[in-house]
């Protein structure tokens, strides 16, 4: 969903003559070229990035194989330690 095509979006702007300050969305909205969007017209956005439901999850921050879960060791056993 692209939010500059957005009716809701359009309606606001065609009745008021201008874009809101603030804008809120869900986790629809959250993709990088909407982040860009609000920063270049100046929109304070209170919107969820695509993985922040998936994130709260227990299974999400305890899974080992992970890029955002990094070991604290630098011999892997954490890993090892995380599969047995």
């Amino acid at each position: 969903m692209r939010m500059k095509e957005d009716h809701m979006m359009n309606g606001f702007a065609k009745r008021y003559k201008k874009l809101p300050a603030k804008v809120v969305g869900d986790s629809g909205y959250g993709s990088e070229e909407n982040y860009k969007y609000m920063e270049n017209n100046d929109i304070e956005g209170f919107v969820k990035y695509p993985l922040f439901h998936k994130e709260q999850k227990k299974s999400f921050k305890t899974n080992a194989f992970l890029a955002q879960n990094p070991t604290n060791s630098t011999t892997g056993s954490d890993i090892l330690e995380a599969t047995r």
